[in-house]
């Protein structure tokens, strides 16, 4: 009987603390979803410098704001032309993306060195 109290009392106090600790963390995916400012179609330019480059995942720094714009889309992999154009930049160059939005990201049209 023990045992069973036991291992109910760990269950019990195993769960509050996950979720404790997911309420802790800052909330769950819908919030960040909150965050975003533009819907799907939406477009814009962000000239910024680069601070980070993860294959095609681009960080801008614009200001006081990054933004992470992504390489679009063409037939289910990453457009190759932006792919090969975002190779030619590193970290710390100024540069202008023009961007359309798709359901969950900002994906780059195209990237060129800004003056």
């Amino acid at each position: 009987m023990k045992k069973i109290l036991l291992a109910v009392f760990l269950m019990v106090g195993f769960t509050g603390f996950v979720v404790l600790g997911d309420d802790a963390k800052g909330g769950d995916k819908d919030s960040k979803k909150q965050e975003q400012q533009f819907k799907a179609g939406d477009t814009g330019t962000l000239t910024g410098t680069i601070e980070k480059i993860d294959g095609g995942k681009v960080t801008i720094k614009d200001g006081d704001k990054s933004t992470t714009v992504l390489p679009k889309y063409v037939k289910g992999s990453p457009d190759k032309d932006i792919m090969a154009k975002v190779a030619k930049f590193k970290v710390g160059d100024k540069v202008k993306v023009e961007w359309v939005a798709d359901k969950e990201h900002q994906r780059i049209k195209s990237i060129e060195k800004a003056d």
